[in-house]
């Protein structure tokens, strides 16, 4: 579960690949689900068939449900929105019990571990971003029980029994819980998940703080520590600690400030770039991700078949028997009006031998051609005495704008443009 990030990945540098692979990771898990709408623990990826059966909301599956809500959200993809929806009813009615969620068999629905992690604690959030305060608002009392008899969240805790699970005594100063406590705190604004918070802050602060810093509680029940400090503890749990306690952070902002370009798109609709609006997503790590930068990047592929189709309109116009034209450059031109689906005939075969093709022009012409016909023709089953090697220096990130020629200086007075190079 990528999606946030790859998801970024590709809207900042215009390539869809990465968003396209996490969207399909989600989809494949999402498809394998029961017939009860349920998914289970470990999952074969080359078999597509599960290996651990077991459902549940905590280790290993904790990240699927966050990130199709939150993907959804941050994307506005409802389809993703809608597969949560589908999932988060079947959680609720069989893995629910009294507001702690437990394992249970995906195909039966019938209880296996009733026991609760704290990992679970992270669950309140996303039923605070569906809008369900009053189910998150109990279950974070659960889990504040459970703070309030040890001083921190065990690893697993037997709902059977009462007690904490026989090894699982270890609690490696996770967030979760504290996560949970500042989306509730924003929700409501009621000094009461405050003060939960400042209860497990003074219990790590007295219990864990060593001379190099904060270790691991390695049992609840005696405060016994290891030498360790995990380091989410300062990328997420110290983090969120903060954010609780924190007024009118900027983070929270939900209006729109600073600097917006808006861009028109080819139908009709607009792009809008405001780096500091519209508010921020966590990702699973507790990066916040701003939804105002997803339109700040030209689309890649849009900018490239525009300029080529523009490009090629010029070819010919130009394009007379007294005119000489580069054989690579009529070839290419010839093989992507064909992939368009119309029929122009170069002056010269297909097969002809391309000469050393590392300027921009034939590079962004062999990379455009390729992603529409199977390969070119120099690269099919022919002689291998017609294959040629094309050694080109790897150029920097920013390359893919110079193989425009002319249309280069056109493009930088554009809003796109110099919002991807930071206004300068």
């Amino acid at each position: 579960t990528f999606l946030l990030e790859f998801g970024m990945l590709s809207r900042l540098t215009g390539d869809p690949t990465f968003e396209h692979a996490a969207r399909r990771a989600l989809k494949a898990l999402f498809d394998a689900r029961s017939y009860l709408d349920l998914v289970g623990n470990h999952i074969d990826i080359t078999r597509s068939e599960w290996i651990y059966k077991e459902a549940g909301i905590g280790g290993n599956v904790d990240s699927f449900y966050e990130y199709l809500l939150k993907a959804g959200l941050f994307f506005e993809d409802y389809e993703l929105v809608r597969q949560f929806k589908v999932l988060y009813t079947s959680v609720v009615k069989h893995l629910q019990h009294e507001f702690w969620y437990i394992w249970s068999n995906m195909f039966t629905g019938m209880p296996s571990l009733p026991s609760v992690s704290t990992l679970d604690a992270f669950w309140p959030s996303l039923q605070i971003l569906t809008g369900d305060i009053s189910s998150a608002g109990k279950s974070l009392s659960n889990f504040y029980s459970l703070v309030s008899h040890y001083g921190f969240t065990p690893e697993l805790f037997s709902l059977l029994t009462g007690q904490v699970s026989p090894g699982s005594e270890i609690y490696p100063l996770r967030p979760e819980f504290v996560e949970s406590l500042v989306y509730m705190y924003q929700a409501t604004g009621d000094q009461m998940w405050r003060n939960m918070g400042k209860q497990i802050l003074d219990t790590i602060e007295l219990s864990t703080k060593t001379r190099c810093g904060y270790a691991t509680v390695s049992n609840v029940v005696t405060h016994q520590l290891e030498d360790k400090m995990e380091s989410f503890f300062l990328s997420e749990t110290t983090k969120y600690l903060y954010l609780l306690f924190s007024d009118k952070h900027w983070l929270f902002d939900k209006g729109v400030s600073g600097n917006m370009s808006v861009v028109e798109q080819p139908d009709g609709s607009y792009r809008v770039c405001a780096p500091n609006s519209f508010g921020y997503t966590f990702t699973t790590e507790a990066h916040p991700f701003a939804a105002g930068v997803l339109g700040c990047c030209y689309p890649k592929q849009e900018v490239e078949e525009k300029l080529l189709d523009k490009m090629y309109a010029q070819h010919i116009a130009d394009r007379a028997p007294n005119i000489y034209l580069d054989p690579l450059f009529e070839t290419l031109f010839a093989l992507y009006d064909t992939s368009r689906g119309t029929v122009f005939l170069p002056a010269l075969p297909p097969t002809t031998i391309p000469p050393n093709s590392c300027s921009n022009l034939y590079r962004f012409l062999i990379k455009t051609v390729k992603s529409h016909v199977h390969c070119l023709p120099w690269e099919g089953p022919v002689k291998k005495t017609l294959s040629v090697q094309h050694e080109c220096k790897t150029r920097p990130w920013y390359s893919r704008y110079e193989v425009y020629g002319a249309e280069f200086v056109k493009i930088q007075g554009k809003k796109a443009f110099r919002v991807l190079n930071n206004n300068k």
